[in-house]
């Protein structure tokens, strides 16, 4: 039997631009309400709200038998958030290490590539 009841789901999400860029490239459609951004999923609406701690956590109003649904799309777009926040890391750290050796005259960097696996390898003269 179903029962119809407030359902929340806590996440490890705290970064708003980077989650709307989780939306976008995984195609689900959402609203920018300000403090809350709320997705459309099958038969329910999603909100995500941030709590005190600043992470955002999955509120809806439905049927306890659509927590296994809530729960996989959980996890699908905190793999895909985790993926995003780990490469912009290491863009980030990249450009810093180019930039400290680009204004260093005793180092100049020789070759830069990104393997299969997307890692960075960054030949620098000393």
């Amino acid at each position: 039997m179903s029962i119809y009841m407030q359902l929340k789901y806590k996440t490890k999400l705290s970064d708003k631009e980077v989650l709307k860029k989780v939306f976008k490239e995984l195609k689900i459609i959402y609203q920018d309400h300000n403090d809350e951004l709320v997705c459309d999923i099958n038969y329910y609406e999603l909100h995500l709200k941030k709590n005190k701690g600043g992470e955002y956590e999955i509120r809806t109003k439905g049927y306890n038998d659509w927590k296994e649904e809530i729960i996989d799309f959980r996890k699908k777009i905190t793999d895909y958030y985790n993926k995003l926040i780990q490469n912009n890391q290491q863009k980030e750290i990249c450009q810093s290490i180019k930039t400290k050796v680009a204004k260093s005259s005793s180092m100049s960097l020789i070759q830069e590539e990104t393997l299969e696996d997307n890692s960075i390898v960054l030949t620098i003269s000393v």
